[in-house]
């Protein structure tokens, strides 16, 4: 690989050997110095030493898992991975060239594009190698409630001579205080309850 040996008489080729081999202890990069030593034909020795950096300078590759279930009501149905494991077992994928820093694993950031149903939520997770490496993927959740209220009207009221008698509901407070029933998996819109229709 680019070594070289040369001697007036000859060079004893059996006599090529590693002599030592010493790191400097540091990762990322480590610095390694191999001395080899060679003899001629009369026994007169030589030596050099190689210096071998040993470095990591690619990142890792990390895949985020696809959306799961639609949360119904809030993003807090769908807690974020807290582990590189749980990260996996939904079907992350993480690769790298030589070793991953597992406890780097981590949710850096968690952003709503603002909308209601559906709302979009973008979590960001960043994974590091043993060489302080990055790598982040993004994973997108949907927030959307599908499933209607349910509501129930009040008992049958009575007019003696006209509906007059009998004024319709101007709020969703008077609506439940004459026993109406409103119910939903997520939350009702007060502001939203209205008079549909007199026949």
């Amino acid at each position: 690989r680019g070594g070289m040996a040369t001697d007036s008489c000859g060079i004893d080729l059996m006599s090529f050997t590693l002599v030592s081999e010493v790191s400097d202890g540091m990762i990322c990069p480590e610095t390694v110095m191999r001395t080899f030593r060679v003899a001629d034909l009369c026994g007169n020795t030589a030596s050099c030493t190689q210096v071998i950096i040993v470095n990591d300078t690619v990142p890792p590759m990390i895949t985020c898992p696809t959306a799961g279930p639609l949360a119904h009501c809030d993003i807090s149905e769908i807690p974020s991975f807290a582990t590189l494991d749980s990260f996996l077992l939904a079907g992350g994928t993480v690769s790298v060239n030589c070793g991953i820093d597992s406890s780097s694993f981590t949710l850096i950031r968690e952003v709503s594009n603002g909308l209601s149903c559906p709302e979009q939520v973008f979590r960001t997770y960043q994974i590091t190698d043993s060489c302080g490496n990055t790598a982040t993927c993004q994973q997108i959740l949907q927030v959307g409630d599908t499933e209607p209220p349910v509501v129930m009207c009040p008992p049958t009221d009575t007019g003696i001579c006209d509906i007059s008698e009998v004024p319709p509901f101007t709020s969703l407070e008077e609506f439940l205080a004459a026993g109406g029933m409103i119910d939903d998996n997520c939350g009702i819109d007060s502001m939203s309850f209205t008079l549909a229709a007199e026949t």
